[in-house]
């Protein structure tokens, strides 16, 4: 991000060698090892977390984009393949892992320039974010619910942490720009953009201002963040301002097209 966004080019060299290392940790089906020991100067054959291999998806796709040259876009394409069609199986998950981190990785994809026409997903890859988005707009439906007319009954009294309503959105903005690039997508386009708003204006609803401020002993620590039970951490707002900026796309194409699914012209 720092990289495309100043032009500096002075950490090119650390951010290949991470590259490098997290091509090290994926295995030829795709699955990326979750531990490294440092004593052995290995990885731990047999380790894998819920959320590395999306993690390492979505920063090997940014490095293929930045350098192209490199063996990075081979290796995100494995993992791409390998959690569009095994990784729940391989890996005994269930159910389904939603995972926005994939979304992310989803979302670079679609720009390779090597992926350049009207069907840049693979055929895994599309059912695989058909998938995703089934499993995102249930969590929206289901939390959105909780706000209507019998909502607590029904729903129940959990409250979702900032970083809840932040992953949804990062999920569903991900899966959104997926879908405006490849037309096999574009029956999801709208619905995909219709709950990334909704969860987005849910976000700002919980979202702390200056009423909530106003008690605080220190007011500056409290205006703006996401609370649960008193509490507050790193995720609650990074992963609901990323979602938030990302939504922004979504409602300027709307304001453009008058449908937030149809490409800009």
């Amino acid at each position: 991000e720092r990289r495309l966004d100043t032009g500096d080019d002075r950490y090119d060299e650390r951010m290949v060698e991470l590259g490098r290392f997290l091509v090290a940790q994926t295995e030829p089906s795709g699955a990326v090892l979750a531990t490294y020991d440092l004593g052995a100067g290995r990885p731990v054959a047999g380790e894998y977390s819920k959320y590395y291999t999306g993690e390492s998806y979505w920063a090997l796709a940014r490095m293929h984009r930045l350098f192209p040259d490199g063996p990075w876009g081979a290796a995100a394409d494995r993992i791409g393949a390998y959690l569009a069609t095994r990784r729940d199986d391989a890996e005994d998950r269930w159910p389904p892992v939603p995972d926005h981190w994939a979304a992310y990785g989803l979302a670079e994809t679609v720009a390779f320039a090597d992926r350049a026409g009207d069907r840049p997903l693979t055929d895994d890859e599309v059912a695989y974010a058909r998938r995703q988005a089934g499993l995102f707009a249930a969590q929206v439906r289901w939390v959105g619910q909780r706000f209507g007319p019998w909502g607590l009954l029904v729903r129940g009294p959990q409250v979702p942490r900032g970083g809840g309503y932040g992953v949804m959105g990062e999920a569903l903005t991900g899966l959104w720009r997926a879908a405006r690039a490849d037309p096999r997508l574009a029956d999801v386009r709208d619905p995909l953009a219709e709950r990334a708003v909704c969860v987005a204006g849910l976000a700002v609803r919980e979202q702390s201002g200056d009423a909530d401020a106003s008690a605080a002993r220190s007011p500056d620590r409290v205006r703006g963040a996401w609370f649960r039970d008193g509490e507050t951490r790193m995720d609650d707002q990074q992963h609901a301002l990323a979602a938030l900026l990302r939504t922004v796309d979504i409602v300027e194409a709307a304001d453009e097209t008058g449908s937030a699914g149809e490409p800009a012209p």
